[in-house]
């Protein structure tokens, strides 16, 4: 009798449970089931409406279209300096050498709305103590014939070796017959078209050098006006004319003319503004090949300043380089600046640069190695009209000549 009561007490409580156990399986596996369809679903939503990744050397993420995107990439370049100068007056010393960052940079564009409606922004962050400083602020919307507005602060079109980004240049840098000639970034708004074999642009603008400045700025121009124009006579791609490098292997053979012309006027509205007319016209031409490059530039520029002498002044460019293997490219680089103001600052200033590049990719600037040297001819006091000391150049101050530097930087673009 108390054998069959306590099984059936046993049984009573066993089989809720057991019950309870198999609803609870069933429970967690319905459940399970649904978690799965809802990330399924979620990740058929997200796959529809966007999409991320890399592509042509750049972090994207944009909807399903294309039409609403933004991509963010950047620079690093971390140099090394060494500079011989000659018979330096105390304290200075004739020999300065040392590291530094010459730049290190953030940059994001994309498009809004329509793939044709694009932005772009750029900042640096300073090599003298860190502090950012806006490069490029920019929109531009493209129609399908080619033309196309653009407005904001960004490079005025003017000289090849200024619009070549300072990632893809040959040398270490730029040259100083760019530096006494640059027009550097301005603000103002530009027309240009691009055909298959020709493209010109326009820009009213704020002068030379007019970059982060308010309307009533009193370093500004009244106004400015650029244009350039190019003439690609041999090849089919604008994009090899983004870099001075041609890789070793590349297929046929390029060549491009430009030519530019760059007004500017102040004095005559509040700021008040400068009260100088300059005038500048510069042509160039670029070839390329298998593994081989040559660019040759010159400039005229006229200067008109109210209580100084007018300058008239011009210079010369003519650099080559070419690959000896896939990943090691040698190239050297003259320069030369001159100027006629009747008065001291005036002479001549020529520059000799060689050296190599290598890229840790071929056929990329992604990682690349740079090493190379600068023999200035003359000296920076004599030609102070056109010329003064540059970091960037690793040229310093002097009345001697006969000053070198040798400049080494790591690159990475990403």
């Amino acid at each position: 009798m108390k054998t069959s009561l306590f099984m059936t007490l046993a049984a009573g409580t066993l089989f809720p449970a057991l019950a309870l156990g198999q609803s609870s399986d069933s429970t967690d596996r319905a459940y399970a089931a649904e978690l799965l369809a809802d990330a399924n679903a979620r990740t058929s939503m997200l796959a529809a409406a966007g999409n991320a990744g890399w592509e042509k050397g750049k972090f994207f993420i944009s909807d399903a279209t294309g039409n609403n995107s933004l991509w963010m990439g950047g620079t690093i370049q971390f140099r090394y300096v060494a500079n011989v100068r000659q018979d330096v007056a105390a304290p200075d010393e004739d020999f300065t050498h040392g590291f530094e960052n010459p730049r290190t940079r953030i940059r994001a564009g994309g498009s809004i709305y329509e793939k044709a409606l694009t932005y772009k922004f750029e900042a640096d962050f300073s090599r003298n103590g860190g502090a950012p400083t806006l490069l490029d602020a920019e929109g531009k919307y493209t129609w399908d014939n080619g033309v196309a507005v653009r407005w904001g602060q960004y490079k005025a079109p003017m000289m090849r070796e200024e619009l070549v980004s300072d990632n893809l240049l040959l040398a270490a840098d730029r040259s100083a017959y760019h530096a006494a000639f640059t027009l550097s970034r301005t603000q103002g708004v530009e027309l240009s078209w691009q055909g298959e074999s020709f493209r010109i642009a326009g820009m009213i603008n704020d002068g030379a050098g007019a970059l982060n400045t308010p309307f009533n700025a009193t370093g500004e121009a009244d106004f400015g006006i650029t244009g350039r124009a190019e003439w690609m006579w041999a090849g089919n791609n604008w994009k090899r004319f983004d870099d001075f490098t041609s890789w070793k292997g590349e297929e046929g053979y390029a060549g491009m003319a430009g030519f530019a012309a760059h007004y500017q006027s102040g004095g005559e509205t509040g700021g008040p503004t400068a009260d100088m007319d300059m005038v500048q016209v510069s042509g160039d031409v670029s070839v390329e090949g298998n593994g081989w490059n040559a660019h040759a530039s010159a400039t005229y520029r006229n200067t008109e300043a109210a209580g100084s002498p007018d300058l008239d002044a011009w210079g010369v460019l003519v650099q080559a380089g070419v690959f000896i293997s896939d990943q090691w490219e040698l190239f050297a680089r003259y320069d030369g600046v001159f100027a006629d103001n009747g008065g001291a600052g005036d002479d001549g200033f020529n520059t000799v640069t060689f050296g190599t590049n290598y890229f840790v990719s071929p056929n990329s600037h992604a990682a690349k190695f740079v090493a190379d040297v600068c023999y200035y001819l003359d000296d920076v006091a004599g030609s102070s009209a056109m010329i003064s000391p540059n970091g960037r150049l690793g040229l310093l101050s002097d009345a001697e000549g006969d000053q070198v530097a040798f400049r080494a930087h790591f690159q990475i673009i990403f």
